[in-house]
């Protein structure tokens, strides 16, 4: 991965979930998806990229939208805790497709 990497919420959530983003019957309203323990690497880095997209902006109003998710993800991922890791990318994707 090039430091200079990005990648957009609508990529990263297509990546992560494995279709596009607004399929549900409401915003938010995502299908059920899946973390392989051998995926949890690249979930967490295509994670890292869209966050760059936000991180030298805090004060924009969507980089305070997301700031919640992307500092769970980071805590669950560095625990290495799968269950909250999960849970956390699941909520950065309702955040990504109600958005």
């Amino acid at each position: 991965m090039a430091i200079d990497d990005r990648i957009g919420k609508w990529e990263t959530f297509k990546l992560i979930v494995g279709q596009r983003h607004c399929q549900g019957v409401f915003p938010g309203d995502i299908p059920k998806f899946e973390i392989s323990p051998e995926k949890v690497d690249e979930v967490y880095l295509t994670i890292k990229k869209m966050q760059r997209c936000y991180y030298d902006t805090p004060d924009y109003p969507v980089s305070k939208y997301f700031a919640k998710a992307f500092e769970s993800i980071e805590r669950a991922y560095l625990l290495r805790d799968m269950s909250t890791f999960h849970t956390s990318v699941t909520d950065l994707m309702e955040l990504i497709d109600a958005e």
